[in-house]
């Protein structure tokens, strides 16, 4: 078997191998909102194991992971703080405007590859006119920060 790079930035820079294909072709499958599909239910069990998790959800792309993942962490109405060159606010922020009625906040790294802190910044609570700044995240090559 030959080795091949496989390229995760994006959900469609790595095309499937024959294997791939086939292994696809071959799942058992089911209804997953019924918690039917056997391949998803140990898709989820193993990525629960391997991060040491009570549980696991698979979802279907990376821009599905990041909204579920910011959605979880705020409530309507909040600011997110977001890294300017950030995948999530450079590609997403819309999504997250219309899903979750959230307002991005831009910042600024001090270098390539560090999330800004946010020690510095105001917390407001929210309130009826207000709203709160629930959440910061910034997207490294292997990790989304959320503080």
């Amino acid at each position: 078997m030959v080795e091949k790079n496989l390229d995760f930035r994006s959900d469609t820079v790595t095309w499937p191998t024959p294997e791939m294909r086939e292994a696809s072709y071959k799942a058992k499958l089911g209804d997953d909102v019924y918690r039917d599909d056997p391949t998803v239910n140990e898709l989820e069990a193993i990525g629960a194991e391997i991060f040491g998790k009570e549980a696991g959800l698979f979802v279907t792309s990376g821009t599905q992971g990041n909204a579920v993942s910011v959605l979880a962490h705020t409530q309507r109405g909040d600011e997110i703080i977001l890294e300017e060159r950030s995948h999530i606010y450079v590609n997403e922020v819309g999504g997250l405007a219309v899903m979750g009625q959230l307002m991005a906040a831009p910042s600024k790294a001090r270098r390539a590859g560090c999330a800004p802190t946010t020690s510095g910044l105001p917390s407001e609570p929210t309130t009826s006119t207000t709203p709160g700044r629930a959440s910061s995240a910034w997207r490294t090559p292997t990790t989304l920060l959320a503080a």
